[in-house]
């Protein structure tokens, strides 16, 4: 295959996946389909090709492997320990970079749903592990013994997870950066009885500078 056509190749593949990101976000796996995605691409259902995705599952895998690659970026740019204050940047990163990319938001819609239908999702990026680690370390550093705590972190990051879904086409990432923290903080407490407050104040005044802006 000749470099030109590789190229133009790989354009409509990132079109196709750009366009599944945002019926994914807004419509979740059920509802969407290869005929809505190539409605947002203005182009024939044809266009999609099985060659490249054979079949809406392939796609929306593809999807959460190309935000997968950007969370490992954006974690990588936290200068802080493993612990709450890492964690609660992280989300928020993740949280205002969905406001601004379709493939963020449709990642993020398909990880909170995917598992419930027996559909295992395998990133280099694991949220779930991610969080339990965080609010391990979290604990671990006040000398908490909590033994329900993975179940802490699984009901946090799903609520967490719950909250953005349901901002698709919401634009104001501050309201949605201060209904995160109201949710997380409380549950926060948990490992961080004294310091949740200002746990949370810090990540929100750092999260910014985490965030990768949107490419597409």
């Amino acid at each position: 295959m000749s470099g030109l056509r590789q190229y133009a190749m790989n354009q409509v593949r990132d079109e196709i996946i750009d366009a599944a990101g945002l019926e994914f976000g807004r419509n979740g796996y059920a509802g969407t389909s290869f005929s809505g995605i190539a409605s947002v691409m203005g182009k024939p259902k044809s266009v999609i090709g099985y060659h490249l995705f054979p079949s809406k599952r392939s796609l929306a895998h593809a999807v959460i492997a190309e935000q997968d690659e950007r969370w490992q970026a954006a974690d990588a740019r936290i200068g802080v320990p493993y612990g709450a204050l890492r964690w609660v940047t992280m989300i928020l990163a993740s949280a205002q970079e969905a406001q601004r990319s379709p493939i963020a938001m449709g990642a993020i819609r398909l990880l909170h749903e995917l598992p419930r239908m027996d559909d295992p999702v395998y990133t280099v990026f694991d949220w779930r592990a991610y969080t339990r680690t965080n609010l391990r370390m979290e604990a671990a550093a006040h000398d908490l013994d909590l033994p329900d705590l993975d179940g802490v972190a699984d009901v946090l990051l799903d609520a967490c997870f719950g909250l953005v879904t349901t901002t698709v086409g919401d634009d104001d990432a501050a309201e949605l950066s201060e209904r995160l923290i109201t949710l997380i903080r409380p549950i926060l407490a948990t490992v961080d009885p004294a310091g949740a407050a200002a746990t949370t104040t810090a990540a929100a005044a750092a999260h910014e500078l985490v965030a990768e802006p949107a490419e597409h």
